[in-house]
C-alpha cells in the first residue's frame, strides 16, 4: 500500500492516549497510521500492554516509513507527561495529530 494510496501524501506525527488496556479501536487508528507512513506513539500505563502493542504495529508498519513508539505515561502525573511531551519534542519536529481517548 502506498502513502498515496492510502490518502496521507505527507509524513504526520501521531500521539494516541491510551486508558485501561489498549483498545481495539485505538490499535486500528495507530495501525493504519503507521501504515500510511505516520510517526506514531501510543501511551499506557501499562509497560506490558504498551510495549506489546507497539512492536505489532511496529512491525506491521515495516513496508512503509511510519513506525510506532510505545511510552509508559500515567496521564494524571504531571511528572510523566511532561518526560512524554520533552521526549516528542526531542525525537520530532512536532505533533501533528493527537487522540485522547
Amino acid at each position: 500500500e502506498s502513502r498515496i494510496q492510502s490518502g496521507l501524501t505527507t509524513v504526520y506525527d501521531f500521539l494516541l492516549i491510551g486508558c485501561r488496556g489498549f483498545s481495539w479501536k485505538g490499535r486500528c487508528t495507530s495501525l493504519q497510521l503507521a501504515k500510511a507512513g505516520a510517526a506514531v506513539y501510543i501511551t499506557g500505563r501499562s509497560q506490558v500492554t504498551v510495549e506489546t502493542a507497539a512492536t505489532a504495529i511496529d512491525s506491521a508498519a515495516t513496508t512503509t516509513r511510519g513506525s510506532c513508539t510505545g511510552v509508559v505515561c500515567d496521564h494524571s502525573d504531571d511528572t510523566d507527561v511532561q518526560a512524554l511531551l520533552s521526549r516528542i519534542a526531542a525525537e520530532r519536529d512536532c505533533l501533528d495529530i493527537l487522540v485522547n481517548k
